[in-house]
């Protein structure tokens, strides 16, 4: 990822539109300065590049909404937009943050919420928030917020985070840039897919355990038995199934079953004769017996049928009658009862048409008598109609007097007010310019206080971080000088001791190497004799002959104690080297502590708050007396108080600055509320004047719409009421008054016109009534003289005769129905009777009850033989489909055992449980060559800044911890803890860290390019050697293709750096940005 082009606007403390243009202003790559005042918003520029790219700041705890300037004015939308390139791609990021500002149409503000528009090559476009921030994090970026400040931004306080990060959080960097995230989803993929094929292998086993529960043996004890123990042995574990076995043992049920079921088959065929030939019997008697007991039930019924015979006869006879009555004579009594209902309603309706001539007559006359009282109502009636019309005419006047008394009252209201304010304003005025010239010289009276304030934070910034470097000589680099002394004292008594017993093994050497001298003399002069040549001297004398020494001593054992002495003097050269380079070492830490030291004390000698600095020179030191132990003690606590003085006066000046930086601060808040307050007060000036002069238009405007409402109010005509109310009552009682007489005389004249409509009504009525009483007297008499008629010419005496015979249609169906039905039982039991005697010749009747007894004896055994034979051959088929599902199982089953296998052998390879193997998952192995390749880089640059002391180091512990870091000292030969590092050891191996992780990436195939490094403070902690050092470092690495961007309040960085981006903070606020593009 490579800047291109910044924009800002209303973001942090700029105001206006802020423009970087990186390739024009600052080239392709390079190193480049940040520099400013303290608070100008230096930081804020790397802030606007991570808040584009991840909607956060460069430091996470910065509240986004602090990210508004609060001075931007309404109309003002506060955005960053960021151009960058990255893996030959263009891409332009768009961000808002969360604000308020002028609303798009109408007056006023609005909240907008966060958004983000992506433009990938100018085509495509994301703007969902979310879909956007994922896009460019895991898809462009392949770096989290976190990652990104550790590798490409790394801001203030952030610096040594990815130093001393855990092993969790460099595994989660080396996963991104690695992209060996694929390598443990693969493995979890292959152990899902393992646990699955175990899984459905289980279930499978349990499918036939399942299966299995069905099988039946109800015909053989033995394989019952076996069967039960089985599916017992399962219930407790179902993982153990053997299928084959189950099914060879289905089949040995099946193979008993089909033989028992053969031998039912042959039993049953024996039993049916058996059965057939006592059915046999059994019918032939049941036939017999069922006939003469036929025979019995129609004699029975042909005697009951007779006796009923008289009963028939009688019935037909009231049948004939019923029937005479019924069809001839209830028609005529039927028409004369209509008649005679008819005649009785219609005198009825004539007796009620009479009464209502009567009251409609009474009702007419009283109606014309009444109208005759309304004479005068119409005149009447118009003369209301009259003074109501004039009295409408009024109203308004009314309604115009109210309203001008009230616009008077207002307007005199006003008046009143208006003057009263004016009276106050000038006493307002007064306070106002008093309280303006308050403010306004005590502003001018602390006008240097920011800058006094910016000096003395300075200045305590340096003590801080003076005292910072002195506690890191005290608590890391003089315990690091005494342990290295300490450990040179015990190699200088180790190689006292190794000196020892290499004299005393050469004092063995000769000793062994004499005797095996004399021993070898013993042997040529043991066959030696006077006048034979001695084969040593050439003698032919031998006086005192050479003899065996009682020891034996080998050539073997005596080249053993030679090799022996020369490994002994090569160990005791070895260690005069390593403690001379110990030496060295230790005279490096010391004279590092001792330069760091003078600088230290160089650094702040020329600060005010110090005083009586010159007992904390180091002139006395004696640095002679360092390799020996007594007076190398007695230098270190000369040092060590020389040091806890020099910590003391730090802490004072410490105190004292703190103390004059809150006077300073307390002042400056007071001058910026005092210049806030001035504001206010300058622009209520403003206000008050402008409202003074508003406030005098507004009075002479209220007299003189006074003066107009008086002359209206004097121009309306007189008036007979007082008010509008007690005109408008009398208007209203009039038009009541007027109402009621209109009604009454209305009133009138309808009831006469509805009287004489009821009176013509009630005439017609009782002429309707009469002619139709008249006619149903004629229709009454004639049906009477009829109804006689008919009973008379159909025999009966008289009309309770027929009553008496009358019956029902119904009652005449039932009756003819139950004739007919007793003359076809008759008829049907004669018939059967001759037919059933002639049946009944010769036979008689027969006991069946033995033969049913052996009959239902033979039934039994044949259902009993059914029964057996349906069990015994449902088992099979039973059986035969369990097997079958049993067999499907395990032949799935067996699929399933391969592929667990296989995916068992690939999640252990991917995981690293493969036997013999040191148990490192494939992810791990990855980033473990990652790693190192990141190391090899960061060693290039760390050897660079320190000299070659120090060296990058993989904690090595197994697999636990396989990216913590550890840091080997070559002058001490041991390792360390990176957090044990001091402030300026701890900077460098940051830097060195981080570009060895960039260079890596860059040359890594993972899709992450990293042609940038951004870096917010922290050489503060380096000397001036170091600070040089680093420098270089990053011009090499800036030479490339990288931009190196850098934020620093060193002075010395200005001259290092030719490019710059200055930034400075007006007094009116907002902050503007100069670059400087060094040429």
């Amino acid at each position: 990822m490579k800047p291109i082009k910044l924009e800002m606007c209303a973001f942090g403390p700029y105001i206006d539109k802020t423009v970087i243009d990186f390739n024009k202003d600052l080239g392709e790559h390079g190193l480049y300065l940040i520099c400013g005042d303290t608070g100008a918003g230096k930081s804020t520029i790397f802030d606007a590049i991570t808040f584009a790219l991840y909607g956060e700041g460069s430091l996470k705890d910065k509240d986004k909404k602090a990210f508004r300037n609060e001075l931007a004015g309404p109309e003002l939308v506060s955005y960053v937009d960021f151009t960058f390139s990255h893996n030959g791609k263009e891409y332009n990021v768009h961000r808002e943050p969360e604000q308020e500002y002028a609303k798009k149409r109408g007056s006023g503000t609005k909240s907008y919420k966060e958004s983000i528009v992506v433009t990938i090559d100018e085509h495509k476009t994301i703007e969902k928030l979310s879909e956007a921030n994922r896009y460019i994090s895991e898809e462009l970026l392949h770096l989290t917020f976190e990652q990104f400040r550790q590798t490409v931004m790394i801001a203030q306080g952030e610096f040594y985070k990815l130093l001393n990060a855990d092993s969790n959080s460099r595994k989660a960097i080396m996963q991104t840039i690695f992209q060996t995230k694929k390598y443990e989803n693969m493995r979890q993929i292959m152990k899902n897919k393992k646990d699955e094929a175990n899984s459905e292998i289980a279930d499978a086993n349990k499918q036939v355990v399942s299966y299995f529960e069905s099988v039946k043996a109800s015909f053989n004890e033995d394989l019952a038995e076996s069967l039960a123990d089985i599916k017992k042995s399962y219930e407790e574990n179902s993982n153990a199934v053997d299928a084959l076995y189950l099914m060879d043992f289905i089949d040995k049920i099946n193979d008993f079953n089909e033989k028992f079921a053969k031998e039912l088959k042959t039993k049953q065929e024996e039993v049916n004769k058996d059965f057939n030939r006592v059915n046999a019997e059994y019918s032939t008697a049941d036939t017999t017996n069922k006939l003469l007991d036929r025979l019995d039930e129609l004699n029975k019924k042909d005697m009951e049928l007779e006796t009923r015979k008289e009963e028939i006869s009688h019935k037909e006879e009231s049948y004939q009658i019923g029937n005479k009555a019924l069809i001839y004579v209830k028609p005529a009594e039927d028409k004369y009862i209509e008649a005679k209902k008819l005649f009785i309603e219609t005198g009825n309706d004539l007796d009620h048409s009479i009464e209502q001539h009567k009251k409609s007559l009474a009702n007419f006359k009283a109606s014309e008598e009444a109208l005759e009282l309304h004479k005068d109502s119409e005149d009447k009636i118009s003369k209301l109609r009259l003074d109501i019309h004039t009295l409408s005419e009024k109203e308004h006047y009314y309604t115009d007097k109210l309203n001008l008394n009230r616009q008077i009252n207002d307007a005199k209201l006003e008046i009143e007010t208006l003057t009263k304010q004016l009276n106050g304003f000038e006493e307002k005025r007064l306070d106002l310019e008093e309280k303006i010239k308050k403010r306004q010289d005590y502003i001018n009276e602390n006008e240097t206080v920011a800058l006094d304030l910016q000096n003395a934070n300075v200045i305590f910034e340096k003590i801080g971080q003076a005292k910072n470097e002195l506690d890191s000589i005290l608590d890391t680099a003089l315990p690091k000088l005494i342990q290295g002394r300490d450990r040179l004292e015990e190699e200088k008594n180790k190689h006292i001791l190794q000196q020892n017993g290499y004299l005393e093994s050469c004092n063995e050497y000769a000793s062994k190497y004499k005797v095996y001298m004399q021993n070898q003399a013993g042997i040529l002069a043991k066959d030696l004799e006077d006048g034979m040549p001695c084969p040593v001297c050439g003698s032919t004398s031998h006086p005192m002959l050479a003899t065996f020494s009682e020891e034996e001593i080998s050539q073997e054992e005596l080249d053993a104690l030679n090799n022996r002495n020369k490994e002994l003097l090569e160990a005791i050269n070895n260690h005069k080297l390593a403690m001379e380079k110990q030496r060295q070492g230790l005279s490096s830490i010391y004279h590092n502590i001792l330069d760091n030291y003078n600088r230290i004390y160089n650094s702040v000698t020329d600060l005010p708050v110090l005083e009586d600095k010159d007992y904390l020179k180091t002139d006395s030191l004696d640095i002679d007396v360092l390799y020996d132990f007594e007076a190398g003690q007695t230098l270190e606590e000369e040092f060590k108080g020389l040091l806890n003085r020099a910590n003391d006066l730090l802490d004072s000046a410490i105190s004292k600055k703190q103390e004059e930086i809150n006077e300073f601060s307390k002042i400056n808040n007071f001058c910026q509320q005092a210049k806030k307050q001035l504001a206010t007060y300058q622009e209520d000036l403003e206000k008050h004047n402008a409202s003074r002069e508003n406030l005098t238009n507004k009075l002479e405007t209220a007299k003189t719409t006074f003066s107009k409402f008086e002359g209206q109010l004097n121009a309306l005509p007189k008036l007979e009421f007082e008010t509008i109310n007690e005109a408008i009552a009398k208007r209203e009682a009039l038009t009541r008054e007027m109402n009621d007489l209109e009604n009454s005389f209305k009133a009138a004249n309808n009831n006469l016109d509805l009287a004489k409509e009821n009176l013509t009504k009630a005439t017609s009525y009782y002429d309707n009534a009469k002619k139709n009483h008249d006619a149903a007297d004629k229709a009454c008499l004639k049906n009477s003289r009829a109804y006689d008629d008919a009973i008379k010419a159909y025999d009966f005496a008289d009309e309770l005769d027929y009553h008496t015979h009358l019956l029902s249609a119904d009652d005449l169906t039932r009756l003819n129905e139950e004739i007919n039905n007793y003359k076809n039982e008759v008829k049907l039991v004669k018939a059967q009777l001759e037919t059933v005697k002639k049946d009944c010749e010769g036979k008689t009747r027969v006991d069946v009850s033995s033969l049913m007894e052996a009959l239902n004896k033979l039934r039994a055994e044949l259902d009993k033989i059914k029964e057996d034979i349906t069990i015994a051959n449902n088992e099979i088929a039973n059986n035969n489909s369990t097997k079958a599902a049993i067999n499907k199982s395990f032949k799935k089953s067996e699929d399933l055992s391969n592929k667990a296998i296989r995916y068992k052998r690939l999640d252990d390879l991917l995981s690293g449980q493969v036997a013999g193997s040191n148990k490192l998952s494939f992810e791990t192995f990855v980033q473990l060559e990652g790693f190192e390749k990141i190391l090899h880089a960061a060693n290039k640059r760390l050897f660079t800044l320190t000299g070659g002391q120090f060296e990058f180091r993989r904690h090595s512990d197994g697999n636990k911890d396989f990216l913590k870091l550890n840091m080997l000292d070559s002058y001490t030969g041991k390792e360390r803890p990176v957090g044990n590092l001091s402030g300026g050891e701890s900077f460098k191996a940051s830097l060195s860290l981080a570009i060895g992780l960039s260079d890596s990436i860059s040359h890594s195939s993972g899709g992450i390019e990293l042609d940038t490094l951004f870096i917010d403070e922290g050489f503060g902690t380096l000397d001036e050697k170091s600070l040089n050092d680093s420098m270089v470092l990053l011009k090499e690495l800036a030479s490339g293709s990288k931009l190196v961007g850098i934020i620093s309040h060193r002075e010395e960085l200005k001259s290092t750096i030719k490019k710059h981006l200055i930034v400075t903070k007006s007094r009116s606020g907002g902050s503007h940005l100069e670059i400087d593009s060094g040429i």
